[in-house]
């Protein structure tokens, strides 16, 4: 893989962290606190790196080493707590992996029914998954690592968390992963999601502040009596609170660098596979079609130059439909995973959807109702279409548009008004076709920089062929 050259906001920001053994990038979404990281992880040479972050991207950290490091180092992503942890090397490893799971409630039950074997079997079964989850804790936590890179760092807001002991130990006090570290990097465009009490944590475990949290909150957080509870619903002492942060925080807009940002960027989003559910509507043999082109693919793809992939592909299109099918399904729940989350917290305001087939774009519509997603797609009303597209352009509260490449993609305007954030869900491999869609955001009228995220499947022919359709979309991004 070509080795990426970052831009030059991103070199001063690796430049900081380099410069700081704990600090918090805090970088507006999108604007690659990733690959910061990893150039900042070159510049001091770690050999050790420890990457911590949500399930649902542990893959793409693997990608983004690869993309911006040129040092050999191992790389290693942990996907079970069954796995051996690597002592050198950079690891990858999610939150949840850190937590232990009960097994109180399988106990209580075997014990109730002592002649019930399933019931017994199912309790020694959850002791021997929490042993080993704690022994896979325990052996991250006696590594000596270089750099503790924490992404997503607003996943540790919870000081009574299992995720949060587990990194920074109770009562944030140096037991977890973080006393074995030499530097500490929290990524995050949303540093504190809901209230500035969130911040304790990591003002506490970077030694900028040595107060409780109920004095912070006290010193810092407005808050008002409830029925049941003290509710935080402002801040105070804001300028003070501004320059604690100002110790180890840095974090820019969108506005801030635009300069240095492309008018279009594309990023490739690697996720993990889920379980898709093969049922009669699938037709017979679906399983061993799915398989065998698959392999096909694969290996015809890794017989051939690139630029030769999308020729392959125009004549193998009808062959490959249900395989096509069964990826955009299969890559669907890590694609909403991470959308879900960015929206959720407030990193994501508003983006533009693009798929293929009828269930991804169905099924993606119902997951994201609650942020008003709207489509457009073969079975919307021909009316109904602008309305759609009317309203996610003016209604803050329609944050969420997700259309088919052909129906979406062409001869729609208004979107590129209040969103600059594309994410194709399934690419035509039709390269103009995604060039099309792509432009229904970067046209004129458009005030910012637009990324544009292909999802690509792990471990699948998706990845190279997605590989070969950004190329071919970068050049024809210059024309539509």
């Amino acid at each position: 893989m070509q080795i990426e050259t970052p831009y030059p906001y991103q070199l001063t920001g690796a430049d900081y962290l380099a410069a700081h053994p704990q600090a918090f990038l805090a970088d507006d979404m999108g604007l690659g606190k990733s690959c910061q990281a990893v150039v900042a992880s070159d510049l001091i040479g770690a050999d050790r790196i420890l990457v911590l972050c949500p399930g649902s991207v542990r893959v793409n950290w693997e990608r983004e080493f690869q993309k911006f490091s040129p040092m050999d180092r191992p790389c290693r992503v942990l996907m079970t707590g069954g796995d051996e942890v690597p002592t050198t090397g950079v690891v990858i490893c999610s939150y949840d992996l850190l937590v232990a799971p009960t097994s109180g409630k399988a106990e209580k039950r075997a014990k109730k029914a002592p002649e019930d074997q399933a019931l017994k079997a199912k309790a020694k079964a959850a002791r021997q998954l929490k042993a080993k989850r704690q022994a896979f804790l325990h052996a991250i936590q006696a590594t000596r690592w270089d750099v503790l890179v924490l992404d997503e760092a607003q996943y540790l807001k919870d000081r009574g968390a299992g995720r949060t002991t587990a990194v920074f130990g109770r009562n944030i006090n140096d037991l977890g992963i973080a006393g074995n570290v030499d530097r500490i990097w929290r990524l995050s465009g949303t540093p504190a999601p809901n209230n500035v009490s969130e911040l304790w944590i990591h003002l506490r475990s970077a030694g900028i502040i040595t107060m409780g949290y109920y004095d912070f909150v006290a010193r810092y957080c407005v808050c008002i009596e409830g029925k049941f509870d003290v509710k935080i619903v402002g801040v105070k002492n804001a300028d003070e609170l501004k320059g604690l942060l100002a110790q180890f925080m840095l974090r820019r807009m969108k506005a801030d660098v635009q300069a240095d940002l492309p008018p279009i960027r594309f990023e490739e989003v690697v996720v993990e596979a889920s379980p898709v559910l093969l049922d009669a509507s699938w037709g017979p043999g679906a399983a061993d079609e799915i398989r065998v082109g698959e392999q096909t693919l694969s290996q015809a793809l890794a017989a051939i130059a690139p630029d030769a992939a999308l020729g392959l592909l125009k004549t193998e299109g009808v062959a490959m439909a249900t395989l096509r099918r069964y990826t955009g399904l299969a890559k669907l729940p890590g694609i909403l995973a991470i959308i879900k989350e960015e929206l959720e917290s407030g990193a994501l305001d508003k983006i533009v959807l693009f798929g293929i087939h009828q269930a991804v774009i169905e099924q993606t519509q119902k997951a994201l109702a609650n942020f008003g997603a709207v489509s457009v797609y073969g079975k919307t009303p021909g009316p109904q279409r602008q309305a759609n597209i009317d309203r996610f352009s003016k209604d803050p509260s329609c944050r969420v548009i997700v259309g088919n490449i052909t129906a979406a993609g062409v001869g729609v305007n208004g979107m590129q008004d209040s969103c600059s954030e594309v994410g194709l869900l399934e690419s035509s491999w039709v390269p103009s076709d995604n060039a099309q869609a792509v432009a229904r955001v970067h046209r004129n009228g458009q005030s910012k920089s637009v990324r544009v995220r292909v999802f690509s499947l792990h471990n699948s022919s998706d990845e190279p062929v997605n590989a070969a359709l950004i190329r071919k979309i970068r050049e024809l991004a210059k024309i539509f």
